[in-house]
């Protein structure tokens, strides 16, 4: 049942504009987190930096990505 999710060129090109808002460092997080499957604790340990930077960076960028999917009323 789990299969991985095929992605069509076009979601490719959707997906790379809507990260487009993000640097670098809250792209390699995600990626690490969510694709990977790293901890907050594993990532902060490969990048050099404390739990609370990186936990901080992740949430930054999931607010950033949801400000990009709200709507104006």
């Amino acid at each position: 049942m789990d299969q991985p999710i095929e992605v069509n060129d076009a979601q490719d090109i959707v997906l790379q504009g809507i990260f487009s808002v993000l640097n670098q460092n809250q792209k390699n997080i995600l990626y690490l987190h969510y694709v990977q499957g790293y901890s907050i604790h594993e990532i902060a340990i490969q990048l050099g930096k404390t739990r609370q930077a990186v936990n901080k960076t992740k949430n930054q960028a999931l607010s950033i990505l949801k400000e990009q999917f709200e709507i104006d009323n």
